[in-house]
C-alpha cells in the first residue's frame, strides 16, 4: 500500500503543478503551515474519503478548500484501502465422526496513509510537512481519512 501511495505522489509531482527534479522533496515542519489557508485535497478516485477530509477541514473556518491544485498552498494527499485480517479460527467437531472442521475468522479493516505537502523554497520541489498512517480497528474508531484530517488540523 505504501508503494501505491508514493507512486501516486510521484505522479502528482510529475503532473505539472508539482514538478520533479533530481531531489523531489525537501523536509519541513508544521510551523511552515502558518499563514497558509488554501488547501487542495487529493484522494485519487476515492470520493467518500475526499468528502470525509473536506468535511473535517471545513469545520475550521480559516481554511479554504480549492478545486484545482494550482490554486493551493497546501496539498493533502491521502489513499485509503480495505484489507482482510484474520482474527482467529474456530474448530468444531463433526458429530458422528472423529474429524473436525476449522473455519478461519476474517474481518475487513480500513487503512489509510497520507501526506501534507507545501510548495518548496525551490519551485521544482515540494516540502513534506507531515506523513500519516492509520488503521480503523474497532467500530467506534474514526475512519483513517477522518483521523488524517483531524491530525492535520491539530498540527496546524
Amino acid at each position: 500500500m505504501k508503494l501505491k501511495f508514493f507512486l501516486t505522489v510521484a505522479f502528482v509531482l510529475l503532473s505539472g503543478t508539482l514538478t520533479y527534479s533530481q531531489t523531489p522533496f525537501e523536509y519541513g515542519k508544521p510551523a511552515e503551515l502558518k499563514g497558509l489557508s488554501k488547501i487542495f485535497v487529493d484522494t485519487g478516485a476515492d470520493i467518500k474519503n475526499h468528502e470525509r477530509i473536506i468535511q473535517e477541514i471545513e469545520k475550521e473556518k480559516f481554511f479554504v478548500v480549492v478545486e484545482k491544485p494550482e490554486d493551493a498552498e497546501i496539498f493533502l494527499v491521502f489513499r485509503g484501502n480495505k484489507e482482510k485480517v484474520i482474527t482467529g479460527t474456530t474448530t468444531r467437531p463433526i458429530y458422528g465422526t472423529n474429524s473436525t472442521s476449522t473455519t478461519v475468522n476474517e474481518e475487513k479493516r480500513s487503512t489509510g496513509s497520507g501526506m501534507v505537502l507545501i510548495k518548496g523554497k525551490d519551485k521544482d520541489r515540494q516540502r513534506i510537512i507531515m506523513d500519516f498512517e492509520s488503521t480503523k480497528d474497532t467500530l467506534i474508531e474514526k475512519k483513517p481519512a477522518t483521523k488524517f484530517a483531524k491530525e492535520f488540523i491539530l498540527d496546524f
